[in-house]
């Protein structure tokens, strides 16, 4: 006997089906979806500091890319301005240190004006793509006509962000980490005195300061007329008094933070660092120059590596002290391969320093009592 299947039958089954297979993807889809989302999102740590998602799959996972140097705090191309009276003293040590920003992505662009007028031989053949200008009329105490000149052929470089100067006796003694201690909105001027009239023309200046200084058509020296005010000073160092008039003038920010280590008085130094190696240095006989630095040694140059200074005046050229600047960066060499921490961001804690014979706790000490 053939049983036949009614209609209702078939609807009940249909629905029946129907409820299943609802209830199936209410429940079991979104528990399935949610422990495959957590598996599959981790946190990645990207660079210094920032975190984001990456999926784990076929999809493969970006590299951290570094930031772009153009967006930087800090500037990474900077003009170097050096004003000597006849050649460079330490050519080949500026030449290794000037590289050694290269590989840190500090780009270094070198420029030199010679009061006497003769080619930097030395320099020229040492330092690559270092640019002499035509050397304009100056005198002691008044060299503002020189930095100028050079300030305003640097300028033409769009890439630059900043300047920083150096004389003949100069030598560096940083890592390129300190870099990131400058600003690109302030220029930094050591001010020794409370007023804040007089400062080192030994400074650091801003691409927008140096655009400033092309407005500048003359350095007289006791007196300058900026945008229709007058400013004067009493001393006949026109290089002293004439950044921080344009700074007024201008309105530029400018901070006061020294950027060259100068002693003026060897009395002074800290006596807690007579138990280093310290340095052998002449007291000039004029109240207006600085010592003379007649031999380096490896805590004094590592002690100043840790500070916030760039460079070092004045040094002897003697064969003595570019051994010893040789040692120096031989170790901020090894520091960039990844030694050892030299930066200045680098923790008390951080790995035994790099250069030989450095007690680990020189940089805790004060290089002076007061400046």
């Amino acid at each position: 006997m053939q049983r036949s299947v009614s209609l209702e039958g078939v609807v009940l089954l249909l629905c029946v089906t129907a409820s299943l297979l609802l209830l199936f993807l209410v429940i079991y889809l979104p528990l399935t979806h949610l422990r495959l989302r957590s598996q599959a999102l981790v946190p990645l740590q990207l660079g210094h500091g920032h975190w984001a998602e990456c999926r784990i799959g076929p999809t493969a996972i970006p590299k951290a890319t570094p930031p772009d140097a153009t967006q930087q705090p800090w500037p990474t191309s900077l003009a170097l301005l050096f004003i000597v009276r006849n050649d460079l003293y330490f050519a080949e040590q500026w030449r290794r240190w000037i590289r050694l920003c290269s590989a840190a992505k500090i780009t270094i662009v070198p420029f030199i004006h010679s009061a006497s007028g003769a080619m930097c031989q030395r320099a020229l053949s040492a330092i690559e793509g270092l640019i002499q200008v035509p050397t304009v009329e100056s005198e002691w105490c008044h060299i503002a006509e020189v930095m100028g000149t050079l300030v305003k052929r640097a300028a033409r470089h769009e890439t630059l962000q900043g300047c920083l100067f150096a004389s003949e006796s100069c030598v560096p003694c940083s890592h390129p980490d300190v870099f990131r201690r400058l600003d690109l909105e302030t220029s930094s001027f050591f001010l020794p005195h409370a007023e804040g009239k007089k400062a080192s023309m030994w400074c650091y200046m801003t691409k927008r300061y140096m655009t400033a200084v092309e407005e500048v058509a003359a350095f007289p020296r006791r007196g300058v007329t900026l945008r229709g005010r007058s400013y004067t000073w009493g001393s006949m160092c026109s290089e002293e008094h004439i950044w921080l008039a344009l700074a007024e003038a201008f309105r530029l920010q400018t901070t006061n933070a020294p950027v060259t280590f100068e002693c003026w008085d060897a009395s002074r130094l800290d006596l807690r660092m007579t138990q280093l190696d310290w340095p052998t240095i002449q007291n000039e006989e004029a109240a207006y120059h600085p010592c003379t630095f007649t031999r380096l040694t490896m805590p004094f140059l590592s002690s100043l590596q840790r500070s916030r200074y760039i460079f070092l005046r004045k040094v002897a050229p003697n064969a003595q002290n570019a051994a010893a600047l040789d040692l120096f960066l031989n170790g901020l060499v090894r520091a960039l391969e990844g030694g050892c921490c030299r930066g200045p961001d680098c923790p008390d804690d951080a790995s035994p320093d790099c250069l030989d014979d450095a007690p680990g706790d020189y940089y805790h000490h004060r290089l002076c009592q007061e400046w």
